[in-house]
């Protein structure tokens, strides 16, 4: 994901407007033609773009190195992931997503600095960039690419200390997203070897952020077997502990408890009640 600035964020009944049309685009580089529709959440004020906007992109990303390219979805496929967008917002209050996210594409394919990117973010315009995939994959980059958002705009309440001691003694981050993209180190397959060292996959150890995004897609939308992850490794369960209460800070909705409760698995494992505990100190 590009690495960019700012912050802005319900629980309203949602009324979702939709403005459909089928249309021809030219984008950034290139002719690219695909369906085109918007729909807003009148609730939050988030407006969801399915398709192709030749602003859609900020100035500095359209040209150079960075060179940003994207390609539109078709019918089908931005309305069925539109419906999964849907649920997946209402996780958040709305007025929590009001003061953070203002727009949300949903494409086809996205590259930049001609790399293949899932999804991306651009704070200072609050705007999130997912791709088509898988409906838990889709769900899980979401809000991946929101905490970034999160992540970047309240980055001085951030524990980095504490969120680093979590590791292994002797581990130390790689060179961001990008370098693993570059380096094809960006696994998200679920990994016992990292999980003892306080990682959920190898794309999580490029930086602190893509660490941070890893456990936001699972605390609101797990992966199977996440949860029993979180309760056999130290490591995993004190981020978890660390990203409620930093999700907790801005909102009193999340808690252990609540992001528990987005999963069918955790009632399963019966020492939930003592990471309870740990998140009440």
């Amino acid at each position: 994901m590009l690495e960019e600035k700012s912050s802005y964020g319900g629980f309203m009944k949602r009324r979702w407007i939709l403005f459909s049309v089928a249309v021809g685009l030219v984008v950034l580089s290139g002719r690219i033609f695909g369906y085109y529709c918007e729909y807003l959440d009148t609730a939050s004020g988030v407006r969801v773009i399915c398709g192709i906007k030749a602003d859609m992109f900020p100035l500095s990303w359209r040209k150079g190195r960075i060179d940003g390219r994207a390609v539109a979805a078709d019918r089908r496929t931005a309305s069925r992931l539109l419906t999964i967008l849907k649920g997946e917002l209402k996780k958040y209050p709305a007025p929590f997503l009001r003061r953070r996210l203002q727009r949300v594409y949903i494409l086809k394919k996205l590259s930049f600095f001609g790399l293949s990117y899932g999804g991306s973010y651009y704070l200072p315009t609050g705007t999130v960039y997912l791709t088509s995939s898988s409906p838990n994959y889709f769900k899980q980059l979401f809000h991946a690419e929101f905490s970034s958002i999160i992540y970047r705009g309240n980055k001085f309440s951030f524990p980095f200390a504490s969120w680093k001691g979590a590791n292994a003694p002797s581990f130390t981050y790689g060179q961001g997203g990008s370098n693993a993209l570059r380096n094809r180190r960006s696994s998200v397959r679920f990994s016992a070897t990292l999980h003892r060292k306080g990682f959920l996959y190898q794309y999580a150890t490029a930086s602190v952020e893509e660490d941070f995004n890893s456990y936001a897609r699972n605390i609101f939308a797990a992966t199977p077997g996440f949860w029993k992850i979180v309760f056999r490794y130290p490591g995993v369960a004190r981020k978890v502990l660390l990203i409620t209460r930093f999700y907790g800070q801005l909102h009193s909705r999340f808690t252990l408890r609540y992001f528990q409760s987005l999963s069918t698995e955790t009632t399963r494992y019966p020492s939930f009640s003592s990471l309870l505990r740990q998140d009440r100190r």
